[in-house]
């Protein structure tokens, strides 16, 4: 008997009845026994629906399984993405196995398109453990994006912490439920322990995020020895570097084994695999830059294909390639994509580079050294002589980075702030770590000796004599007037020191300014509001420490002062980096640097950058090497240098750096012969209005109706807002609370658990609309929102009703069906066949774009050709579907391919090694160890490649969902 599975919405068989509570179906080729409850048996009645219910359904539907054709994060997220930046999360939805290189160029968004992939497969599959691994440097900027970005709330964890993580959940992990979010850096990851601890451990890192992967390009380190250890647990993997290929092609094989070891276990083999790619990318070049069709196929003509190894896909897109005679410009873009996914690294790698992103804007800096009076200078020698002090005592209760950070830049930032920080220090007797907001340090609080504490008096003493003199803050002033009079009245000022951004605020609203401020006193929230105000004109300048020069976007400003100069030259460019943005208008960028003259940031810094071009230019290539200039110049060595030797060091530290630049651009180049970017393609497509419309929609339709029919009563506010009043939430909480023991694992019942507690509160706010604003207490009620889900497991019910619709479209029947297709990944789409009065197809559409396009209408119509047309459409659907089919197991053929050609080269380099060590054995246990060795080898190769066919096979099936007529 013909029925419907409602958890699936799967067309099934009853083979026979259990009792009275349970049936045996046939689904998918397997027989299982299930709830009758969850049986429709089908009958020949025509059931007449809406369009409106039709769509609440089908929701309900995606709600209950999740497709590939709806972004299930849409809605929630704090940013608008750049349309290159949903490239990742498509090749991530459709990879192989869940695993992507993210190559991006510097200043593209790598952190944020690993956001928007984990908030995806969060809201798809409910993760209980996700761990992002990053530089120390990185773990604030981290934490601080996904908080801000994304409202994802990751811990901190440190060494001592994430070691108690993993033997905690050795114990509990069987009785816990965890829904844990956590960031360390790599050197927690390579901690002895750690690594012994993840190696045997069950844990399962339901998404791994690794910032900076060039990190553990090496696999002879103890970071690569920990990577293979994490990645081999994890089972979402996302790796992002700008620089991915930094000495030779084996930093990058390196890379690429730990996402994918079967494709990737042979060097050889790896190299012979990336051969066609330098081609396929010349002809997609030639392509865009509209090169003539012959002189297109004249080059290919020379290319040696049979060396090149090329595989099906790419042979058949060359051949029918070289039958063109003429070329449109229509053709010219299909036949960009066709190549383009023919890379034999586009699986596995995504990559944009600035120049098809956006568009180049020219920097203007500015960096004057300010002359200083002598009372000033007076008062930075002193401070300078102070330093030297605390370099000769030697003492390990003070710590080197006070010496080194502390009294120095503090003078060099704001003289007048600094010693209001000296004369604190002399009378509380102690230094507050709080006063600096630099991310490259990680001071403490800490007690002041007594000796200490005297000499403070020297320098305190002669920066009274100051007064109210500043040199520095009249130049910056100046500036500001100067842009003032060129109409530019927005600008950033950014400030590592605390009191330096207080003291600038204070003179600058005397001054009859409006200003703003940002530090690490702020939290994330209010931060981001701060970002919207000064987005929307409410003051001119913004005050900023350094937690404002990472994770926050103000490409509507076009000015930025350095106030002080970072002695990291990738701070720099972090900062420079929130105006640098695509989405940025202007024609130039201004960078101000107020460097002191005389300083050690004037004597070194300030030179040693311009000479670089680190102001004007970005320093993607740099990025690597110029943490290197730190460690260089130490303070105490060379405070005391002559000029003469100062330039000197200055003069070979820039060598060696070009040097370095021009090694790693070479190594560029050669990563653009491998990877091709095809970010033209419109990556959006997952996200566009037509899919919102559908998603806010009928999440609204499905959870009002659900509230009417239970008789909950609600408001809706001028605002679009919905709110239920107290006793009517309770109701509601009471309603829900059953279900919630429906979700798919632990974290979908704690999730559960705390949106039910949600409705306990004094009233409860909800809105389907997006998150321009948060507003307090306002519930996002989105796909998927937890509540909704709850609501669409109880709601889902039989797709076959019929209804008439509206549309703009030309046709009179429309057939709504969904395809499936099944081997390592699980892809989905929902299509719609239309057909004319004659049942001639006029067109296949996407579902979403025929639903923008039609509404409903309450009206009756003529039912008996419905039979007809889903007649003609299944024989029309099957032949296509059949194709597609084809041609997806053509695609997982060619793919197991490769990989059965990899892992046999390396079983075959394992057994000659063998078969060798055994020809060169003389004693009869030491060849019959071999031989052994021989027959484990080939074992496992047997084992392996059974493995990759049992799960390259592809299946598919479609189903028609409804029968719509339609109506002008």
């Amino acid at each position: 008997m013909k029925a419907l599975y409602l958890p699936t919405n799967t067309n099934t068989f009853i083979v026979k009845k259990i009792d009275n509570d349970f049936v045996e179906i046939l689904i998918e080729g397997e027989y299982k026994v299930v709830p009758k409850n969850e049986i429709r048996v089908h009958d020949n009645e025509t059931n007449i629906v809406s369009f409106d219910e039709f769509n609440q359904n089908l929701l309900a539907s995606l709600i209950v399984k999740p497709s590939s054709d709806l972004l299930y994060s849409s809605n929630t997220n704090r940013l608008t993405p750049e349309p290159h930046q949903y490239k990742p999360l498509i090749k991530f939805l459709n990879s192989q196995n869940n695993r992507l290189l993210i190559a991006d160029e510097v200043g593209l968004g790598k952190t944020i398109e690993a956001g928007m992939i984990y908030k995806e497969i969060d809201k798809r599959d409910d993760l209980s453990i996700s761990l992002i691994v990053v530089p120390s440097s990185l773990t604030l900027k981290w934490r601080s994006e996904m908080l801000l970005r994304f409202d994802e709330d990751f811990d901190i964890l440190k060494t001592s912490d994430f070691k108690a993580f993993l033997n905690e959940y050795e114990i509990y992990s069987d009785s816990k439920a965890y829904r844990k979010k956590m960031i360390i850096s790599y050197h927690t990851l390579r901690d002895d322990d750690v690594i012994e601890l993840l190696l045997n451990s069950t844990l399962t890192i339901d998404c791994l995020i690794m910032d900076e992967a060039h990190t553990f390009r090496n696999d002879a380190t103890s970071t690569f020895t920990a990577a293979f250890a994490i990645t081999n647990i994890a089972e979402y993997v996302l790796f992002l570097t700008a620089t991915p290929v930094q000495n030779s092609y084996n930093d990058l094989f390196n890379i690429l084994t730990l996402l994918d070891n079967e494709t990737f276990l042979d060097f050889d083999y790896f190299m012979d695999l990336i051969k066609p790619n330098s081609i396929i990318h010349k002809v997609v070049a030639q392509l865009k830059n509209g090169t003539d069709l012959e002189d297109i196929k004249r080059y290919i003509s020379d290319q040696d294909f049979d060396y090149l190894q090329l595989t099906y896909p790419q042979k058949d897109i060359f051949e029918s390639f070289m039958a063109k005679e003429k070329i449109s410009r229509e053709e010219r873009v299909d036949y960009i994509f066709k190549f383009t996914d023919s890379d034999n690294l586009s699986y596995i790698i995504s990559r944009t580079k600035k120049k098809d992103a956006g568009k180049f804007i020219p920097r203007e800096a500015i960096s004057n050294s300010i002359e200083i009076t002598e009372i000033e200078q007076n008062y930075y020698n002193a401070v300078v002589d102070f330093v030297v002090y605390l370099y000769s005592l030697k003492n390990p209760k003070i710590p080197a980075g006070f010496i080194t950070v502390m009294p120095e830049r503090m003078a060099s930032s704001c003289m007048l702030a600094s010693l209001e920080s000296f004369k604190s220090m002399q009378k509380t007797k102690k230094f507050f770590a709080s006063e600096i907001d630099d991310l490259d340090n990680d001071l403490s609080d800490f007690v002041l000796d007594k000796e200490v504490v005297a000499k403070l008096h020297v320098l305190i003493a002669k920066g009274n004599l100051i007064g109210e003199t500043d040199s520095k803050y009249d130049a910056f002033v100046g500036f500001l007037d100067d842009l003032k009079k060129q109409k530019i009245q927005k600008a950033i000022v950014f400030s590592f020191f605390k009191k330096t951004l207080s003291y600038l605020e204070k003179k600058l609203i005397e001054k009859g300014l409006k200003i703003g401020k940002i530090d690490g006193d702020i939290e994330p929230e209010e931060r981001y509001e701060i970002i919207n105000q000064f987005k929307e004109g409410k003051f001119d300048i913004l005050l900023s420490s350094e937690v404002g020069s990472e994770g926050l976007d103000m490409q509507f400003c076009n000015v930025i002062f350095n106030y002080d100069l970072p002695w990291n030259p990738m701070r720099i460019e972090q900062r420079i980096g929130r105006i640098d943005r695509i989405g940025q208008t202007a024609e130039k960028l201004f960078i101000f640097n107020m460097v002191v003259k005389g300083t050690i940031e004037d004597r070194i810094y300030n030179r040693l950058y311009d000479r670089l071009g680190i102001f004007e230019d970005s320093i993607g290539e740099l990025e690597p090497i110029l943490g290197d200039i730190q460690k260089n110049f130490q303070l105490q060595d060379i405070v005391n240098m002559s000029e003469n030797e100062l330039n000197q060091k200055l003069e070979i530290e820039e060598q060696s750096i070009i040097r370095r630049a021009k090694e790693i651009k070479e190594h560029s180049n050669d990563l653009d012969a491998m990877f091709n970017d095809d970010y033209n393609r419109d990556q959006k497509s997952l996200d566009n209005d037509s899919r919102k419309s559908f998603i806010s929609k009928n999440c609204e339709r499905l959870f009002i109706s659900y509230l009417d029919d239970k008789g909950i009563q609600y408001k809706r506010q001028e605002d679009s807002t919905y709110s239920i009043k107290k006793e009517d939430s309770k109701k509601l909480y009471d309603l829900l609370t059953p279900l919630k023991y429906k979700g798919n694992n632990a974290t979908t019942k704690i999730q559960q658990k705390n949106a039910l507690r949600d409705l306990l509160n004094s009233s409860y706010k909800f809105s389907f609309d997006s998150l321009p604003k948060i507003k307090s207490n306002l519930n996002i009620l989105t796909i998927s929102s937890p509540i909704i889900k709850m609501i669409a497991s109880e709601s889902l019910s039989d797709f076959r009703g019929v209804s008439v619709v509206s549309s703009n479209l030309d046709g009179s029947y429309a057939v709504v069906y969904k395809s499936e297709f099944k081997s390592f990944k699980e892809t989905s789409s929902h299509r719609v066949l239309v057909l004319d009065e004659n049942l001639k197809t006029i067109q296949d559409i996407d579902y979403f774009e025929f639903y923008k396009e039609g509404s409903s209408i309450n009206s009756a119509f003529d039912t008996s050709r419905l039979n007809d047309a889903k007649t003609v459409a299944q024989k029309i659907i099957s032949e296509n579907f059949n194709a597609s089919l084809a041609r997806e197991r053509l695609t997982s053929k060619e793919t197991l391919s490769k990989k059965k050609d990899a892992l046999q080269l390396h079983f075959k380099k394992k057994r000659d090694m063998a078969k060798k060590a055994g020809q060169m054995a003389s004693q009869e246990d030491i060849i019959r160890m071999r031989q052994s060795q021989i027959d484990n080898i080939n074992d496992l190769e047997k084992d392996r490649i059974a493995q990759l066919e049992n799960k390259m096979m592809v299946n598919g099936s479609f189903q028609i969902l409804s029968i719509l007529k339609l109506s002008d």
